[in-house]
């Protein structure tokens, strides 16, 4: 064989080496292109959920005891408020400055300052009528639209000393006469003699038909 022929030979022999390498490579290509990447967030192991779970815990711990201490401080409100002789039965709030203050109905005589009332009504020996209303108790002023509009009520209020007792934000000589009259709810009316002793049964206030009846029990059984 010459020269020629074996360099040829040797030629074609490294030619189809080359593309058998060619072929696994490219192979080798396409094995790792179908192959799944490893995942950029791995899962969480064992230690990351404890701690996981330990600040979840703790969350809700601080989340019931701040319901806990605001509770006990709602409680404490309210038990002061019924030691103090005004029970939180109404519903109601703190006063709004600028909410729309009630409207006595015509014909209505009241005396502004209850104390002075209180005092007239030792004076004069005549029986006390007191209307314990707040703005934020809704039925103050449907008493006022409705009941004391009513003209047999207004001719028998006439015989009373009658005063309104505002309770929007009371100061502590409007709570004493709430505490001395036990007033537990709002709108109240209080029919009492002089001392300070009931004469009726304190009526419904949205009531007519009660309000009249009271108001003459009250007046039957006053003595001067």
């Amino acid at each position: 064989m010459s020269r020629v022929e074996e360099g040829r030979g040797e030629g074609e022999t490294e030619g189809e080496a080359g593309a058998e390498a060619g072929v696994e490579a490219g192979a080798g290509v396409e094995a790792g292109a179908g192959a799944e990447e490893p995942p950029r967030h791995p899962p969480p192991d064992d230690r990351t959920r404890r701690i996981a779970g330990v600040g979840c815990l703790s969350l809700v711990l601080v989340g019931a005891c701040s319901f806990t201490w605001l509770f006990e401080g709602a409680l404490d409100r309210i038990s002061s408020l019924e030691n103090e002789g005004v029970a939180p039965i109404v519903a109601g709030g703190p006063a709004d400055p600028e909410a729309p203050r009630l409207a006595p109905s015509p014909g209505m005589r009241w005396i502004a300052n209850p104390r002075a009332a209180i005092a007239r009504a030792e004076r004069e020996r005549k029986p006390l009528m007191l209307y314990f209303e707040a703005t934020w108790a809704t039925a103050s002023q449907q008493a006022h639209d409705r009941t004391f509009s009513d003209p047999e009520i207004r001719r028998l209020a006439s015989e009373f000393v009658a005063a309104r007792v505002d309770m929007t934000d009371p100061d502590e000589s409007i709570r004493e006469i709430a505490r001395r009259f036990q007033i537990r709810a709002l709108p109240s009316l209080v029919l009492a003699a002089p001392d300070g002793s009931r004469l009726a049964e304190d009526p419904p206030i949205e009531a007519v038909g009660a309000v009249r009846g009271a108001l003459r029990d009250a007046l039957a059984a006053h003595r001067p």
